[in-house]
């Protein structure tokens, strides 16, 4: 108990003298007048462009009142990292402390990561072009945030609490184990994100020894796993073992917005994208779980096919795959599970995912004019293919966990009752 007082106490003195130092500038980046009107763009976004405005409302959030309360507190901001950081309770505020739509702000390692190299790398460049030559974005980013998050850094590893590598990708440790041998092999993973942590070649080993010991079940374990690079979980995970063609898709709907448009014509060039796009109301209309209030807040439908086809692998598993979920498995694992489900790739067992994976397309980006403060944001709203929304309620596991078993026991398990039907 001591101890973790101690490191309470700690933690609050290095936030408190990281602020003083923050606040060693006295003049404030932005007048109040400019935080206000830029507030307004914030809301009339809200409003006439994010798609999960009514999930929001309909899981008890009061957007009127969130508002007019934070408003309040925009006088006593005086810097970029201030700023950020009320922007991005404000959000947790928005969505109940959920993900609906990746909706978030950009700190500065994510707006490094996004705009200034991930995205570029992957032929995106025109999408983030405009943003990464914005003044006010440099301004904020590379002029004023990242030198409050840096002191921030310096403070928490000097105290030997925090990573030693501040702008790397930490994550949990890989798992690769039999739990039977020759039998059942066990994987964990904690993110599909590129990491100085793990090099994601090391697969190709793991699936040689698969195969040389011709295991009969393979469990790939994404619970807590908040998703990254669905290109990772494709390349490693499930291009190696596809014998045929697999197409999975997701419905999806758009509301014509000032706010999004401009990125319409990006998505729907096919030279960019390995997808086939088709337009199907009627498709969409009649699904059976579809919100029909959610459905009028949008002019237009698209049904989104992934096509995945089959490389020259020299893996040889003629096994099952089994891949555990859970509430916090999220976008590219949730859309890994909806490709299981849907492609009967894998069996899916555990809970509800956290969703956010069937939106059709990755993210875009929100401006906000005067001050550069970045927003990510889905434009698109993303169905289940029963109708239901991806974002909200993710999607359901073939096996709910049996009661009083974890999503892994629950496995094993169906595991030995599917032996004792093959004996």
């Amino acid at each position: 108990m001591i101890k973790k007082i101690l490191g309470i106490f700690l933690v609050i003195n290095l936030l408190f003298s990281c602020s003083k130092k923050m606040e060693s500038r006295d003049n404030k980046f932005m007048s109040l007048s400019q935080m206000e009107k830029e507030y307004e763009y914030f809301w009339k976004f809200i409003y006439e462009a994010y798609p999960y405005k009514n999930v929001c409302i309909r899981n008890g959030i009061d957007l009127e009142n969130i508002e007019q309360i934070y408003k309040n507190n925009l006088e006593s901001i005086k810097n970029e990292f201030q700023y950020y950081k009320f922007y991005k309770y404000l959000i947790a505020q928005i969505t109940g402390h959920k993900y609906y739509g990746h909706f978030y702000p950009l700190n500065y390692t994510m707006y490094y990561y996004d705009i200034k190299t991930w995205l570029p790398e992957y032929d995106d460049y025109e999408l983030v072009k405009p943003i990464q030559e914005d003044e006010n974005v440099i301004k904020f980013y590379d002029k004023g945030l990242i030198e409050y998050e840096t002191v921030l850094y310096k403070n928490f590893t000097s105290s030997k609490m925090f990573c030693n590598k501040p702008y790397s990708n930490t994550i949990e440790k890989f798992e690769f184990k039999p739990l039977k041998e020759n039998e059942i092999f066990y994987i964990k993973i904690p993110t599909f994100m590129n990491s100085d942590d793990f090099d994601w070649e090391k697969f190709h080993d793991v699936w040689k020894e698969i195969c040389i010991k011709n295991y009969k079940h393979i469990i790939i374990d994404v619970q807590n796993n908040m998703g990254g690079s669905m290109s990772n979980c494709e390349d490693f995970i499930i291009y190696p073992f596809l014998k045929e063609n697999k197409i999975y898709k997701a419905f999806v709907m758009y509301r014509y917005t000032k706010f999004s448009d401009k990125y319409i014509p990006y998505f729907f060039n096919q030279e960019k994208q390995e997808l086939e796009i088709s337009i199907s109301k009627n498709e969409i209309l009649d699904l059976p779980k579809i919100n029909q209030d959610d459905k009028e807040e949008f002019n237009i439908f698209y049904t989104v096919f992934y096509k995945l086809n089959p490389i020259n692998s020299s893996y040889n598993f003629e096994g099952k795959f089994w891949v555990l979920v859970d509430s916090n498995s999220f976008s590219a694992s949730d859309r890994f599970a909806s490709f299981c489900r849907q492609t009967k790739f894998a069996t899916v067992v555990g809970y509800n995912t956290g969703g956010d994976g069937l939106q059709g397309f990755h993210p875009v980006f929100l401006k906000l004019p005067d001050s550069g403060l970045i927003i990510k944001y889905d434009m698109f709203y993303g169905l289940n293919p029963d109708g239901s929304c991806n974002s909200e309620v993710g999607t359901a596991p073939d096996i709910y966990n049996l009661p009083g078993k974890d999503a892994l026991e629950t496995c094993l398990e169906e595991i030995r009752k599917l032996g004792e039907k093959t004996n």
